[in-house]
């Protein structure tokens, strides 16, 4: 009996050290762009975070700065996450390059 709690504590101890692992992931960045009601303002920058009852907006060069906007005030909002039209663009290529070569050699099987 002693044998099996003994047993069953250490069990429980390393699920507790597992659980206070704290994972690094990488945080990903989002290109943020907000027009404002009075429609003059446009805002572009670095979602930085999003509240209860605003957005709170990094500058593009400097992320030191950041600025509250309240969602009352917001338009509208565009957001894209950093060097995904370069991935789009990879991506479109090598569906293009295979499919070309699909077909092409499809053709060629066929009057070759």
């Amino acid at each position: 009996m002693k044998k099996a709690f003994l047993i069953g504590l250490v069990i429980c101890c390393f699920f507790q050290a597992g659980a206070q692992e704290n994972s690094h992931k990488k945080t990903k960045m989002y290109q943020t762009w907000i027009r404002l009601n009075n429609d003059s303002q446009r805002v572009k920058g670095i979602l930085y975070e999003i509240g209860d009852s605003s957005l709170f907006v990094a500058g593009l060069n400097d992320l030191s700065t950041v600025q509250e906007y309240s969602f009352r005030d917001v338009d509208l909002i565009k957001v894209r996450r950093q060097r995904s039209i370069i991935r789009g663009a990879i991506a479109g290529a090598e569906v293009g390059i295979g499919g070309g070569l699909l077909v092409g050699s499809t053709l060629v099987e066929e009057y070759g």
